[in-house]
């Protein structure tokens, strides 16, 4: 019969497989329909195994060249384990995607992204997007602790400026995004922000812009 189950072998193969912080990797995995059609802010449907739970995943980076997406898996319950846990030369047994609706790159003027933990990977290609339509991009983000701040290279590399917070001092300011976002609203003109992080933390920016004349996803 038709070699089907080495054709299946093949895909997906994860690439690279980086420690970025505690328990969070970055896994670059094959996926060229993916890669060919991704947009920023949009996500994947990773399924490790045969046998294991669909988690979804944003898209940090895509490469249509290589045929190559990258996510960022934070290990904290039972169904993203496995796909934290993958090496190079593995495969996961599905990347469903490109799906949701990507995220608006048009020209605002100055922008901010706010990214708090593992949102900085979700935050990070929209905040390349908007730097490649001409804004001016600040990027704030926090975490607990300096060892939780992640990608901070890539996305020094996108912005024209990253502030940094954490919630013990360990680097960068003292204090959370929210202080960072009031401070950066008083002393200029916001036109665009743009928030990834847990809930709490975004819905205390959507609650620190509400009264700005600024428009924000």
């Amino acid at each position: 019969g038709r070699p089907y189950h080495l054709h299946m072998d093949r895909r997906f193969v994860i690439r690279e497989s980086d420690t970025v912080g505690p328990d969070i990797v970055r896994l670059v995995v094959e996926a060229p329909r993916v890669a060919a059609h991704a947009r920023p802010g949009q996500f994947v449907i990773v399924r490790a195994n045969n046998n294991s739970e669909r988690i979804p995943l944003t898209i940090c980076e895509s490469d249509s060249t290589e045929g190559t997406i990258a996510v960022v898996v934070r290990a904290v319950g039972r169904p993203t384990i496995p796909v934290n846990a993958k090496s190079v030369g593995e495969h996961s047994a599905d990347v469903l995607g490109p799906l949701g609706t990507a995220a608006e790159a048009d020209h605002f003027g100055t922008c901010v992204g706010v990214a708090g933990g593992v949102g900085t990977a979700i935050v990070l290609p929209v905040a390349q997007a908007l730097t490649e339509a001409e804004n001016q991009v600040v990027a704030i983000v926090g975490a607990r602790d300096a060892y939780h701040l992640i990608l901070l290279d890539e996305m020094n590399s996108a912005c024209g400026e990253v502030i940094i917070t954490t919630d013990d001092g360990s680097a960068g300011i003292h204090g959370f995004v929210t202080d960072a976002l009031a401070a950066l609203i008083t002393d200029r003109t916001v036109d665009f922000v743009f928030i990834a992080g847990p809930i709490p933390m975004m819905r205390a920016v959507s609650v620190a812009t509400r009264n700005e004349r600024t428009s924000g996803v």
